[in-house]
């Protein structure tokens, strides 16, 4: 068999591009686009603690506390640079992680697009709050 180049022919007309685009819009759940969007803003809501880790920098320790005792000591530590950039990306893969799987539901329920961004700001309230205060020793 030899290889060859492909030529124009080989390549779907416009009219074929767009009956195959307007198949697969077809095929798509109710709202599938409002859901996208949902799902970009709760995306972008799990990394605005980067802004509320930023305002505190100065404050923050050079190691910051992540796991806490129930005797409120510290069990692990982070960098702060870590801290202030890296957590809120975890935080944001996490919450696309989850949130993707609303994209297809039968019922369309905005609402679950912003639990996830909601516990993160609740985790990111938790620790910096344990940590300036100076409970996690």
């Amino acid at each position: 068999m030899a290889l060859r180049l492909k030529t124009a022919e080989d390549f779907p007309t416009r009219a074929q591009y767009e009956s195959r685009l307007a198949e697969k819009e077809a095929n798509l759940p109710p709202f599938y686009h409002e859901r996208r969007r949902h799902l970009f803003i709760g995306t972008v809501l799990a990394l605005l603690p980067i802004l509320l880790f930023w305002l505190f920098r100065d404050r923050l320790p050079d190691m910051v506390p992540m796991q806490f005792r129930f005797d409120g000591t510290a069990g692990n530590h982070i960098p702060r640079d870590g801290f202030i950039f890296g957590l809120p990306f975890i935080f944001a893969g996490v919450s696309w992680f989850f949130s993707r799987q609303f994209l297809g539901d039968a019922v369309y329920r905005p609402w679950k697009f912003y639990l996830v961004p909601a516990l993160i700001w609740l985790l990111s309230a938790f620790i910096l709050i344990m940590t300036l205060r100076g409970l996690a020793v």
